[in-house]
């Protein structure tokens, strides 16, 4: 089985040829992939799976495929994302293959004539699953308006109805975006096919219930008196209100049957829209999600009422309202801490902890209008939406994943007097070690993407989680394994090291700066990690002892191993993420004042080179590395440190204007605004400063 991501697609044609054994393919292209390499490869008649979301089919589409022999294929997707998609000539080329063991086919923008041309196929009979989603068969305006493009509805409607699919067990049609959609008689003709009754899920969105609400209506109207006596599963997605579906559902024979409901409206779902939920007669129902743009407490108190309520096992309310806020944040990057929402609700948390501490406009900054309830109030309206955009299967640390954004909403929970609140979500802090954590490739083990930025989350939330103990011992063993691969001489004098991307990078961000200075923090479980392969403690003092001593001759820090070049005065990189880590290092370690040392002159290159001119965020700009200065402070009580810290954040408020837009996600923490709103607010209380997501 091969999946093929982005630029990956590039490599196609040599993957093709060496491809003998593949039985599953999937192209998930972001630029038009070489799909002529495809259609010629020897082993495409061996396929069992083939799925292609690709921008293009290419001037060519599936025409190559035509009466083509794909005798083992059971499951089909073509998803291209162009105006031309699956046309009716790509249709007909499909239907013109041999096709004996297809079993699942999902067409999205199937052009018109083509839902026609796959009804003709002689293998559509044995589908067990289709999906014909953006199709403007069943969609389309027609040149005689509404009723011509009814009337070309109701002929694909017909050719469907007419193929005897007596397999088919799930059907999900979408429509266009720009037409009226079935009425009522299409959706009746449709579901009064003699395959309907077997159908166990049904799925109808877009734009094919109607582009009006009396249309929609009456389609409803269609749906609610088919007979569908083996529906188990129902997902639709209208332009009525929740009380409008709803009251027609109630009237379906089949409604009593369903396990799984999944609705969409677009209008407000407030409390009548509830409480006409609440309302179904659905005594089997064991999962429900709802889709709406705007909640109310009424509304949810309704739907908490409901009789099937506690026999629920998945319950899902999806507000598009959460999602397009945070998606109107431009200068952002979806989810995450790093350049995402949460970034700014991490922002408004300080913000909170600084005004709780006494800090006022009196201070000297522009926090006049904020108390803690309403700075806490807008962290945790950021973290919702972060929530939102952060799926949970996407990185696991704290800057950029999902522990991060749980973390965060655990501390706003306890912040907020939640505490019942912030306890489970600890909880879940915890059990995403086991279900995903532990099972991350060998080698990612760095503080941006990997173990070390797990466990990050777990110190960052100062809770004693039993997974901590074995992220310590993972990172341990990973980093001897990594020293081991440098050779004896080096493995002792490094004691600890990790490769990303092939290269042993040493900044903060992806190499051994970050990881150490995490595993610092862990001295207890780093002893109880000592067995009779060595040392934990002897091979992280070592790996401290080699970073003090790797700094070049300026002070700063070499981006990897091996690399002599001193260009990179930054924290992803360079001398400002070394000096938390040697700083703790003193402290814990008690280092006899070396790696203090190694800060001071960490600190040195940082003043004489930091003034970046990559923007105003923290992992390669002017903030980032004036909170270097702030670590120093705190560490020595020193002035000239805090004196340096200021000169920087005064350099980074009369420039952050005209250094904006330099970065990708000019607003977000570690790249732009955010991350220098942070600094701005440490250098004034200096004392409580805390580098957000890279100190503790």
């Amino acid at each position: 089985a091969l999946k093929l991501s982005g630029s990956a697609t590039a490599f196609l044609p040599s993957v093709f040829a060496e491809a003998s054994c593949l039985y599953s393919l999937e192209l998930l292209a972001a630029e038009p992939a070489p799909l002529h390499a495809l259609w010629r490869a020897p082993w495409l008649p061996r396929l069992e799976r083939l799925v292609l979301r690709v921008p293009s089919l290419g001037p060519d589409g599936l025409a190559p495929l035509r009466g083509a022999p794909l005798p083992r294929l059971r499951e089909l997707r073509v998803a291209p994302r162009d105006v031309r998609g699956v046309c009716a000539a790509d249709a007909a080329a499909l239907a013109a293959c041999g096709l004996p063991a297809l079993r699942v086919l999902k067409l999205s923008r199937l052009g018109l004539g083509g839902a026609a041309a796959v009804a003709a196929a002689p293998w559509v009979a044995g589908l067990e699953d289709l999906t014909l989603s953006k199709c403007a068969d069943l969609a389309h305006r027609g040149g005689g308006g509404p009723s011509g493009a009814c009337s070309e509805a109701r002929a694909s409607v017909a050719d469907l109805a007419a193929v005897p699919l007596t397999a088919l067990r799930r059907l999900a049609l979408s429509g266009g975006s720009c037409g009226p959609g079935l009425d009522g008689g299409a959706v009746a003709a449709l579901l009064a096919a003699p395959w309907a009754a077997g159908l166990e899920r049904l799925e109808l969105s877009g734009a094919l219930l109607g582009g009006c609400c009396g249309a929609a209506r009456d389609a409803m109207g269609g749906l609610a008196a088919a007979r569908l006596p083996r529906l188990s599963a129902l997902r639709l997605s209208c332009g009525l209100t929740a009380a409008d579906v709803a009251g027609v559902l109630s009237k379906a024979a089949w409604l009593h049957g369903l396990t799984d409901l999944d609705l969409s409206f677009n209008p407000d779902l407030g409390s009548e829209g509830f409480a006409a939920i609440a309302g179904l007669s659905t005594p089997r129902l064991a999962r429900l999600g709802l889709r709406f743009s705007g909640v109310s407490a009424v509304g949810l108190r309704s739907l908490a009422l409901a009789p099937w309520l506690p026999q629920l096992q998945g319950l899902a309310l999806d507000d598009h309202a959460v999602k397009a806020a945070a998606k109107a944040h431009r200068d952002v990057s979806g989810g995450g801490v790093y350049v995402g929402l949460g970034g700014i609700a991490l922002t408004y948390l300080r913000i909170a902890q600084q005004v709780k501490r006494g800090f006022t406009y009196e201070h000297g900054a522009y926090l006049k209008k904020h108390t803690p309830a309403h700075a806490l109030g807008l962290a945790r309206e950021f973290a919702a939406a972060d929530e939102a955009l952060l799926p949970a299967g996407r990185r696991v640390t704290f800057l950029e994943g999902y522990s991060g954004s749980l973390a965060l909403r655990a501390a706003l929970a306890a912040a907020g007097g939640d505490a019942a609140g912030g306890r489970a979500l600890a909880e879940a802090l915890a059990a995403y070690h086991r279900s995903t954590v532990s099972r991350l490739p060998p080698g990612e083990c760095e503080l941006l993407y990997g173990r070390a930025g797990y466990l990050y989350s777990l110190l960052w939330l100062e809770r004693q989680l039993g997974p901590g103990a074995e992220v310590v011992s993972h990172l341990l063993a990973q980093g001897r394994e990594g020293a081991a691969g440098l050779g004896q001489q080096q493995a002792r004098h490094w004691g600890l090291m990790y490769t990303w991307h092939g290269k042993q990078y040493l900044g903060a961000a992806h190499g051994l700066c970050g990881v150490v200075y995490v595993l610092l923090h862990c001295l207890p479980a780093v002893k109880e990690s000592d067995d009779a392969a060595g040392s934990g403690l002897r091979a992280l003092t070592a790996a401290c002892d080699a970073l003090a001593a790797a700094a070049l001759p300026s002070g700063n820090l070499p981006s990897s191993l091996g690399s002599l070049e001193d260009r990179l005065v930054q924290w992803c990189h360079g001398a400002p993420g070394l000096v938390p880590t040697m700083l703790k290092a003193e402290e814990a370690l008690g280092g006899g004042g070396r790696y203090l040392r190694a800060a001071r002159r960490a600190a040195a290159a940082i003043w004489e080179r930091g003034l970046l001119t990559k923007g105003v965020g923290l992992c390669h700009g002017i903030s980032g590395n004036g909170y270097a200065f702030l670590s120093l402070y705190r560490a020595t009580g020193e002035q000239q440190y805090l004196r340096m810290a200021q000169a920087f954040a005064v350099f980074a408020a009369e420039r952050w204007q005209e250094l904006y837009e330099v970065p990708d996600r000019p607003a977000s923490l570690y790249e732009g605004l955010a991350g220098a709103v942070n600094f701005w607010l440490d250098v004034v209380d200096p004392q409580h400063s805390q580098w957000p997501g890279a100190e503790l």
